[in-house]
């Protein structure tokens, strides 16, 4: 049930923007430091292929070696737990879904990333509140990313799915979309790992 609710929610989306997703932007052949979500442009540098990244997970801090991915088209990058974490670019989005596999009784943890071409944020934001089967908040929110989120549960119970989505604007290319789904047993173990990842999340301009 929860794999039908989150598949729901992308496709349509992807039923809206199909039109669009034919205008692919040429790709990037350079990388540019920008704040997380911001429209400025900046003189284009290069990121570290590895960094290492403090992180805090159920009152534990750790350093850990991230390795730097590259979303589709060059759009985007972000550091990524390769030890935890895998990092696959679909047809459609790329998707990080943890190495261990999970057991199928389990709920799915997974975060995905697509762009909704010549979309507003607000526009994506009105297709995937309809879609959803329980209410949300929305709110503006500068940490991980420069962003509107939506954030809510499908109940209080340790297996009760948890959604979350992060709509950024990403200029011309329209909306980087950001949705996240786990259970409430695990928010604060993998929920906290992606919340630290997108930290690192930069848009190239």
């Amino acid at each position: 049930m929860r794999k039908v609710l989150y598949s729901g929610v992308i496709a349509s989306i992807l039923l809206v923007s199909c039109d669009s997703t034919n205008q692919a932007d040429p790709p990037k052949e350079t990388m540019e430091e920008t704040p997380s979500g911001s429209s400025a442009t900046a003189a284009p540098t290069e990121r570290k292929p590895t960094k290492d990244v403090v992180f805090s997970v159920e009152g534990q801090d750790e350093t850990i070696k991230m390795d730097l991915m590259e979303g589709r088209e060059s759009l985007y990058s972000f550091y990524v737990d390769k030890e935890r974490y895998q990092f696959e670019r679909l047809e459609n989005f790329d998707v990080l879904t943890p190495v261990e596999p999970l057991p199928d009784s389990y709920p799915e943890v997974k975060m995905e990333i697509r762009y909704i071409h010549n979309q507003s944020p607000d526009e994506v934001k009105e297709e995937v509140k309809k879609d959803l089967s329980f209410t949300v908040e929305e709110e503006t929110v500068t940490s991980p990313v420069q962003a509107t989120s939506l954030h809510g549960t499908s109940g209080i119970e340790p297996d009760s799915q948890v959604f979350m989505a992060y709509l950024m604007d990403a200029g011309e290319a329209g909306t980087l979309l950001i949705t996240e789904a786990y259970s409430l047993e695990v928010q604060e173990g993998h929920g906290a790992r992606f919340f630290q990842m997108l930290e690192t999340l930069e848009i190239q301009q």
